[in-house]
């Protein structure tokens, strides 16, 4: 019969082990189901095991330092080279979505947020199309291409050069990239992968309603393919790999 001691120590001792050199970066890319996963990880690395990072400031990174020497993992909305701007050495993790559907979904988002600048012109009839051809907005071009290469302008990216860097990115310094479209299986395989007590449940947050802006069609679709070519072939890329090998590496 375990004592209460031993019952504490059980407790406590995932809290109290050591911080790996290598933490696990997980990159949060809009409407891939960042929500979700983040609270997944949450529950896997509890209290200060975790850094969640959704402002990039100067101020807010450097009070950042303490907590980073005690953390297994990182969790927010930044690119690919935050591990240098740390002075951390890390993995990344990150999920693909389908560009289209991705695009679509970051449009709905942007409608119906209070806090968003383009909710109100949305609102009044901007459409999709007049906000992709306006080139206003650097999350509707290439974003998942930008993020993981490490790109952190704000002009239109095509150049095949950005594709290339984030491929290589993900063969050097990735642990595991997944797709929201298999999102149930990513998990699994992290969970596996990274060594996690338990395969969590798997629940879908922050889902946008479509019901509140109109069907989407094709000419858009078509320039959102134009403005996401990039992001297509990385998206197809990883996609094909994902039933070979999804690039699951461990992480001492």
């Amino acid at each position: 019969m375990p004592t209460p001691y031993n019952l504490l120590v059980r407790t406590l001792k995932p809290l109290l082990s050591p911080a790996p050199p290598r933490k696990t970066i997980f990159l949060h890319i809009p409407k891939t189901a960042g929500t979700s996963l983040r609270k997944i990880v949450s529950a896997e690395y509890p209290g200060e095991r975790l850094v969640t990072i959704y402002d990039l400031s100067p101020d807010f990174l450097a009070g950042l330092k303490p907590r980073l020497k005690r953390a297994h993992a990182i969790y927010g909305h930044y690119s690919f080279g935050i591990h240098e701007l740390l002075g951390i050495e890390g993995r990344y993790v990150a999920l693909l979505r389908d560009p289209v559907e991705r695009v679509i979904s970051l449009f709905h988002h942007k409608a119906t947020r209070d806090d968003n600048e383009y909710r109100e012109a949305i609102q009044q009839g901007l459409t999709l199309l007049e906000l992709l051809r306006s080139e206003s907005c650097h999350e509707f071009n290439n974003h998942q291409v930008r993020i993981i290469s490490g790109h952190v302008g704000l002009e239109m990216v095509h150049n095949r050069y950005w594709l290339e860097q984030a491929l290589t990115n993900i063969e050097k310094e990735f642990a595991f990239v997944g797709t929201t479209e298999q999102f149930s299986e990513t998990v699994e395989q992290l969970a596996t992968g990274l060594g996690w007590k338990n395969v969590p449940e798997v629940l879908r947050l922050n889902a946008g309603d479509r019901s509140a802006i109109y069907e989407i069609d094709e000419e858009t679709r078509n320039e959102i393919r134009r403005y996401n070519q990039l992001d297509i072939e990385l998206y197809e890329i990883i996609n094909a790999k994902a039933g070979l090998d999804h690039g699951i590496r461990p992480i001492p």
